[in-house]
């Protein structure tokens, strides 16, 4: 059964290459861990697809603003190999910020921010999109409209308001401290080193472009988006919980007692 509202119409994958079906199931997975700040923001994307260019440092490509997204699964000397989904991830979140904006400018890199923050905010609180494969769900049998997801996420925030003190320092994600064993300055850095790597491996608006979108359309097979690549109910929760902490920050208030914080001038930070 097809997905209802989907965010990608289908997912194209390299039926050449070994490990096909991971590639697509990685593609499925990728895809699944952005549907929230999709959803927050109505956008919708015709075709996520695997590529493979010559060039390596290429990581990502966006066509016509929604119309095709590519990004790199695999490692360029060893194709039997994939890329971490980290980066995967995070390729796909800066592709999507050429919907709104083509440049690499300060504007572009302020969206850029914002997505890649709100989900380092979801991971914290658990979502990691793995529903895709199982039977999809909607609240109450209908989809809960944005507006009112927002007004409840408002009173939420406001009720937390008036029993906490305001928060100078920016608010803390995720509600809880960063599991044990998780070294956060080193998350935070490699995040830094995908940001400088993905930027100078993004194709879009080059000279490259068109060769690029035809070799890997001659490779592609594609495969349409399914009602089990949604799981309403997760998403929801996870778009609920955008909006809360964006609701909290509107307040000036803390949403949690230690871990990461966020504010407008620095993203995401070590709260030391």
């Amino acid at each position: 059964m097809r997905e209802i509202d989907a965010h990608f119409d289908a997912y194209e994958h390299l039926k050449h290459l070994p490990r096909e079906a991971e590639a697509l199931h990685m593609l499925r997975k990728a895809a699944s861990m952005v549907k929230p700040m999709m959803r927050k923001r109505g956008w919708k994307v015709g075709t996520l697809a695997e590529f493979l260019p010559d060039e390596p440092q290429l990581l990502g490509l966006n066509i016509n603003r929604t119309e095709r997204i590519l990004i790199r699964l695999r490692y360029h000397h060893d194709s039997r190999q994939f890329l971490s989904m980290e980066q995967v991830t995070d390729t796909l979140l800066h592709e999507l910020s050429h919907i709104i904006f083509g440049p690499h400018n300060a504007d572009f890199n302020n969206l850029w921010n914002e997505l890649r923050d709100e989900h380092q905010s979801l991971l914290m609180k658990g979502y990691t999109g793995e529903g895709f494969l199982s039977q999809g769900q909607k609240l109450g049998g209908r989809r809960v409209p944005l507006d009112e997801m927002r007004r409840q996420a408002r009173i939420a925030a406001e009720k937390r308001k008036a029993t906490t003190n305001a928060n100078a320092g920016g608010h803390r994600l995720g509600g809880s401290h960063v599991a044990r064993g998780i070294d956060m300055r080193k998350v935070i850095a490699d995040a830094a080193s995908r940001r400088s790597s993905i930027t100078e491996g993004c194709a879009s608006n080059s000279a490259e472009a068109g060769r690029l979108v035809h070799q890997q359309e001659q490779e592609g097979f594609r495969t349409r988006a399914e009602q089990d690549d949604a799981n309403d109910l997760a998403i929801a929760q996870a778009l609920q919980d955008l909006m809360y902490e964006e609701e909290m920050a509107r307040l000036g208030a803390p949403t949690g007692s230690g871990g990461l914080t966020w504010d407008p001038a620095n993203g995401l930070s070590f709260d030391s």
